[in-house]
């Protein structure tokens, strides 16, 4: 019952500025962590297909 109160409930002007506020924070968490996982976990899969074809 409480979340259906919650999305009826309309936002007043700071609430919706905290609201793109913390959007625009996670959306950059992730970007950061997308890279981090590109830049470390997927060299590390590409080492470890490079060894198998060399080990084959």
């Amino acid at each position: 019952m409480l979340h259906k109160d919650k999305q009826i409930k309309s936002l007043n002007h700071h609430e919706e500025e905290l609201h793109q506020l913390e959007k625009l924070k996670l959306d950059s968490h992730c970007k950061k962590l997308n890279d981090l996982v590109a830049k470390e976990i997927n060299p590390c899969g590409t080492i470890a297909d490079k060894l198998e074809e060399w080990y084959q």
